[in-house]
């Protein structure tokens, strides 16, 4: 081989061989790149999490998350007998009161006082309450009316007196009355969306006051409904969620959604569906005795864990502390310990009671409930000794039943 050639040869070594270490190089660089972007978990071991000084929050779910409440069964209406003949409205009112065991009476006392000039003549054996009292609101010209105030009670008013007149179906110990109909249709002014017709039926609901009613329906479940063509109505989601509006736990306005078919026929021919109630069978309830020493503790209350974080003193008031779902691997439902019907209690060494607790439920915490109860301090009470925390307790749904036909559809 020449010496040029060998020169030739030399000098293409040498640039493959640049070559070849450029491309390691750049192998290598792309590799740690990539080490110092995504890591190598299997390589490095993680970190020891540092350990928290406070405890972890429980987990706490709504109702209904999980298997939701079980189904109960209507007790059935209260049954009156009366045999009344052109008895004053006043005494016929009286009467049904005393039959029932529930508290009926006008929402003023100058309606009682015109009931007495309107005879009643009513004749009923072995009938449900609610459509015997209806009918004497017809005769008296007054309609059921809840009462903030007393919500147990159920006032009687002229003004919604119209409603008698309205279609209404009795079951069990309820009755479901419809109101009215209305259609809405939504436009997109941009043209993009079709045009969208809702059809909205405004009902209300009419609870014997004996059952526990711990929640009220907003809206009903619509399990079928036609037009006069025989067009399904039924929405493709015929619930939503929410709780009933105003009103006393006998008494409850409901919605029923239903869908308008592009060419709808002129009457809905049928639509049958149903209001869930939520029952509780009773209040549960947790005493904690000598409260000011009293550590932290927990127990089961409506099947959630509830711990006591102690009772805290100040120069104005004493605060208790509850958390809910403490420990507890079964995410509980919370709805008991939110309801307006818990209560948390404060008692001295001779069982007289602090004045009624401001309860708050701490917001801006990613998990769990807990529960803030504030009681003013009292000279004269002393110290507290016992804190009482109840809630209601085995929650039920009861469905109440509704049939509509022949309807008129604006």
């Amino acid at each position: 081989m020449t010496g040029s050639e060998s020169s030739v040869s030399g000098g293409f070594t040498r640039v493959w061989a640049g070559r070849i270490a450029g491309v390691l190089v750049c192998g290598v660089l792309g590799i740690a790149m990539v080490v110092l972007w995504r890591g190598v978990p299997q390589a490095v071991p993680e970190r020891a999490p540092v350990a928290s000084t406070r405890p972890a929050g429980p987990t706490v779910v709504a109702t209904g998350a999980a298997e939701g409440p079980q189904l109960a069964q209507d007790p059935g209406p209260t049954l009156l007998t009366l045999n009344l003949k052109g008895v004053p409205g006043d005494e016929a009112l009286t009467e049904l009161a005393k039959q029932s065991g529930y508290m009926v009476e006008p929402i003023a006392a100058s309606m009682r006082a015109a009931m007495k000039s309107r005879p009643v003549t009513l004749s009923a054996t072995g009938r449900p309450f609610w459509p015997v009292l209806l009918e004497l609101c017809g005769v008296l010209g007054v309609y059921p009316y809840p009462s903030s105030e007393n919500r147990s009670a159920i006032y009687l008013s002229a003004s919604a007196a119209d409603r008698l007149k309205c279609p209404r179906v009795e079951a069990g110990s309820c009755v479901v009355t419809l109101h009215s109909i209305t259609t809405t249709a939504s436009v997109d002014p941009s043209g993009m969306r079709p045009m969208q017709r809702e059809i909205m039926l405004r009902l209300s609901l009419l609870i014997e006051p004996k059952l526990k009613v711990f929640s009220l329906p907003y809206y009903a479940a619509v399990e079928q409904a036609v037009d006069d063509k025989g067009q399904s109505m039924v929405p493709e989601d015929s619930r939503a969620p929410g709780d009933g509006g105003a009103g006393g736990p006998w008494t409850a306005p409901i919605y029923a959604r239903l869908t308008c078919p592009e060419n709808p026929g002129s009457r809905i021919a049928r639509i049958k569906g149903y209001a869930s109630l939520t029952l509780y069978d009773g209040m549960e309830s947790w005493e904690i005795t000598d409260v000011l020493r009293a550590r932290r503790r927990s127990a089961t209350l409506s099947g959630a864990n509830v711990e006591f974080r102690g009772l805290e003193r100040t120069f104005v008031n004493y605060t208790a502390y509850f958390a809910v779902g403490a420990g507890q691997q079964e995410p509980p439902s919370a709805a008991p310990f939110l309801s307006p019907l818990r209560t948390v209690r404060l008692l001295n060494a001779q069982g007289e009671e602090f004045a009624p607790a401001k309860i708050t439920v701490p917001e801006g915490r990613a998990r769990g409930v807990f529960i803030h109860a504030s009681f003013p301090r009292t000279a004269s009470l002393g110290e507290p000794h016992k804190i009482i925390l109840s809630v209601p307790a085995g929650l039920k749904e009861l469905r109440v039943p509704f049939e509509f036909t022949d309807l008129p559809l604006p």
